[in-house]
């Protein structure tokens, strides 16, 4: 599930990847949840286009391994942001296994800025998207043990993005772009809601052969087992951190 390419090479593949998920955008209204569960604690203006949205989210609030629910999202509007009354596509980044939401932002920002800059049609917001907890990871799943991780995304980060930005609200103009763990985390929201995604973006990809767990449980270390069991295999009846005791060797 760790995957051990490059992540030099993912980061240099995300302009790319996230050009290809706007190139396409269409202005179609379909609409999107509308809880807006986001309770925003703060705002860090790091420039007129840069902001740092620290919250606390109720989707993940109801968990079984005590963490708690504060959350950061990274935005990055575009440079015409502030001089028109554009409304603008939204790429989505779902950051790998103990990463944060911000690399989007720190390793891609002046490259997102040259490509706005040489394509002023094609540009678009993206968002940086927490998807860490206690135990390193959530997958991106709803889970009773690590919390709702797929509703704090569908149900309190879209609407929160919709109604605070500019942002053409349509599944056409929207975008998952992911890494690693991200990866899975892209293509499974993608894929359970297309009514809200027109297109996914995964770069090494955290996904599995049918019968890959087993040949993939043996490298993991403890940490990242607990994470993944928390995640998709929930004991609430057992101890710390909630998993059910699943042997190493499936075979």
């Amino acid at each position: 599930m760790r995957c051990h390419t490059s992540i030099g090479r993912a980061r240099c593949a995300l302009v790319f990847g996230c050009a290809i998920l706007a190139a396409g955008v269409a202005v179609l209204a379909t609409g999107c949840a509308t809880d807006r569960g986001l309770s925003v604690s703060s705002t860090y203006n790091g420039s007129p286009t840069k902001f740092v949205i620290n919250a606390t989210s109720k989707a993940i609030a109801q968990n079984a391994i005590n963490d708690d629910n504060e959350v950061t999202l990274h935005v990055l509007l575009p440079p015409s942001y502030l001089t028109t009354t554009r409304s603008y596509p939204v790429v989505y980044f779902l950051p790998g296994f103990g990463e944060y939401a911000g690399e989007i932002e720190a390793y891609q920002s002046s490259a997102f800025q040259a490509a706005f800059a040489a394509n002023p049609d094609h540009e678009f917001i993206v968002v940086g998207v927490t998807g860490s907890n206690r135990l390193g990871g959530s997958f991106y799943v709803n889970s009773p043990a690590t919390g709702n991780w797929e509703d704090y995304v569908m149900q309190e980060v879209i609407p929160f993005v919709d109604g605070k930005y500019r942002t053409i609200k349509s599944r056409d103009a929207r975008g998952l772009y992911g890494f690693s763990m991200g990866g899975f985390g892209a293509f499974n929201l993608g894929l359970k809601h297309p009514d809200i995604f027109a297109a996914v973006f995964a770069a090494s990809p955290g996904l599995l052969a049918p019968d890959g767990l087993k040949n993939a449980m043996p490298t993991w270390d403890n940490g990242f087992l607990e994470a993944y069991g928390a995640a998709f295999s929930p004991d609430l009846n057992g101890k710390a951190p909630n998993t059910r005791s699943v042997p190493r060797n499936l075979q």
